[in-house]
């Protein structure tokens, strides 16, 4: 989401452990939600139509996957199989490890896609905040998402089938149809009504510009030396010239005078939009997938990829 990615492209993270401590809460309290709702959900099953049954708990499927992965990109193993057993008396549940985290992650992903059934509405799309009710986009969400746990354990491609199953998506579209424009973005597009406002909206410019929300010398270099057009959307230069603050360092101890800052009106405006997966990251994966030769194509593929990106 928007505050992760401005810490991603900041010079500077507190030197405590409020941050993991911060994503660790949010991933297990989502989690917890999602787990919930599937319990209720299994209950329901024969009380409610099958049609929605199954679309509800696809959607469920993928966001539990989405914040698992995000747990195990942060901590490694974590808890898993038997998170949120209090009520069996499970106390001090085991951490599971990334290998059985991910194989459960990949089968809920498959599960979620076979209940898809983008022929039946939804009875109240207005209730869907993302999709407006789109169950077609729901499953390239998900599939995509799935591409991107793949690629996370491409160092394990012959232990995890990695790459077979890359192929398998790309070379069947129609059982497992990904994002193919931007009108598929997986993202929430705040309102400014409240309660549906964007956290960063009422940050004031003072504190948005602050030093720990300098643009970090690595990324304005990188960015920079490649004539990324980006760089001019995401920041703000100083003084004419691209500078970045060096990473790694309390704000005591650097200067950040002329320093680009983070550009407010694009990142930290109150309808800034919250987004857990892009079309352009799609296009990344088949890039990086097609000059590895994980899928076909080679490195021509892997540049067509990459400039539609």
């Amino acid at each position: 989401g928007a505050g992760n990615q401005i810490k991603a492209m900041s010079s500077t993270l507190t030197a405590d452990n409020t941050m993991c401590e911060k994503v660790y809460k949010t991933v297990y309290k989502i989690a917890g939600r999602v787990h919930l709702v599937l319990d209720n959900l299994d209950r329901l099953r024969g009380v409610i139509p099958e049609d929605r049954f199954n679309q509800i708990k696809a959607e469920l499927l993928c966001i539990r996957a989405y914040y698992y992965d995000l747990g195990c990109q942060f901590y490694g193993d974590i808890p898993f199989s038997e998170a949120f057993q209090g009520r069996n008396n499970v106390l001090k549940p085991k951490f599971d490890t990334q290998k059985e985290v991910y194989t459960q992650l990949f089968a809920d992903l498959e599960r979620a896609n076979s209940l898809y059934d983008p022929s039946r509405a939804l009875r109240y799309p207005n209730k869907d905040l993302m999709y407006k009710g789109d169950i077609a986009k729901w499953r390239k969400f998900t599939n995509s998402l799935h591409m991107r746990l793949l690629m996370r354990l491409q160092n394990r491609d012959e232990e995890m089938g990695v790459s077979e199953k890359l192929r398998e998506i790309v070379s069947n579209p129609a059982r497992y149809p990904v994002m193919a424009s931007n009108a598929d973005n997986a993202a929430l597009f705040y309102t400014n009504v409240d309660p549906f406002i964007g956290h960063f909206g009422t940050t004031t410019l003072q504190s948005f510009t602050s030093n720990s929300h300098r643009m970090a010398e690595h990324l304005v270099n990188l960015m920079n030396n490649t004539n990324d057009p980006r760089l001019g959307i995401y920041a703000v230069q100083q003084n004419n010239e691209w500078t970045g603050l060096v990473s790694g360092y309390p704000t005591t101890e650097t200067n950040a005078t002329n320093c680009a800052y983070l550009n407010k009106d694009v990142l930290g405006d109150y309808t800034s939009p919250y987004t857990f997966m892009r079309y352009d990251e799609v296009l990344f994966i088949l890039s990086e997938a097609a000059f590895r030769g994980m899928i076909p194509g080679g490195s021509a593929a892997a540049q067509q990829y990459y400039e539609q990106a």
